[in-house]
């Protein structure tokens, strides 16, 4: 046989084995991916809280620690004084400690209904206070808000309160209905450093956020390492829960597994 027949008797088989491969009636593999950890429901058996005084009247402020703190990072938590907004608070600081990050976050509301200029002077000596109380610079604190206090997250994100600008988490923000003289988000996100890292969610099951909003925020974020978090069947309060019922934030539910785990992701990149 001369060497050219060889060649083609060699493509022939191929094919023939390529053909005889793909009509074959073993299973497609399928690939397993493990379930997300559960969301904790309460913090770690050596973290504290305690009651840390800030200059404002802006109910109690809770700090979240270890007793015996190392080099940590920490988190001022921000969010409404709606039960969603307190329950999620309460949660984040749970979920914070978890992954080895102190928080300092207000329990309660103010005394009188602040506007925007008092709501970010309030977030600014806050924040403040956490760096003085867990003693660390700023380039190791972070600021978590969710719902309502989604633009003073952003506030605090780009440094408007005179301190160093901070990685910010955004879960389940709140873009309508913003308090007097609050900047439009889009404007404000993009005053946001491109260095950061920085975390945006939204979950299906939330009656008090709008998806859409949310991915106009996270599409001008695109620049600033921000990571956008698709979740499903949570409520607005951070709860294992598709029924969209107002009346069951903060019942005996599950907290957001697939939300701590994102929160884990995020706080590994900073």
């Amino acid at each position: 046989m001369t060497p050219a027949r060889i060649r083609i008797a060699a493509v022939i088989a191929a094919v023939l084995l390529a053909v005889g491969a793909c009509s074959t009636d073993a299973a497609t593999p399928v690939v397993s991916v493990p379930p997300a950890p559960p969301a904790p429901g309460a913090l770690p058996a050596d973290w504290t809280e305690s009651t840390v005084q800030v200059p404002v009247d802006a109910g109690n402020a809770v700090y979240v620690a270890p007793r015996s703190p190392g080099r940590l990072r920490a988190a001022l938590i921000l969010a409404g004084s709606d039960k969603a907004g307190q329950v999620a608070a309460r949660e984040l600081s749970v979920m914070l400690a978890q992954l080895g990050v102190a928080s300092l976050r207000f329990d309660g509301a103010p005394s009188a209904v602040p506007d925007y200029a008092q709501q970010l002077d309030r977030a600014g000596k806050a924040l403040t206070a956490l760096a003085d109380k867990a003693g660390l610079a700023d380039d190791r604190l972070l600021a978590v808000g969710h719902g309502s206090a989604a633009p003073l997250a952003l506030a605090l994100g780009s440094g408007s309160t005179g301190r160093g600008a901070v990685p910010i988490g955004l879960i389940e923000p709140v873009l309508g209905s913003l308090p007097a003289g609050a900047p439009d988000p889009l404007q404000s996100a993009m005053a946001l450093p491109p260095q950061k890292h920085n975390i945006i969610s939204c979950s299906d099951a939330d009656i008090a956020v709008d998806c859409g909003a949310v991915q106009d925020l996270a599409d001008v974020m695109t620049g600033t390492h921000a990571n956008y978090v698709r979740l499903r069947g949570v409520s607005h309060a951070l709860q294992e829960d598709d029924s969209r019922d107002p009346a069951k934030y903060g019942s005996d539910l599950p907290f957001s597994a697939g939300l701590y785990q994102s929160l884990g992701s995020w706080i590994s990149m900073q």
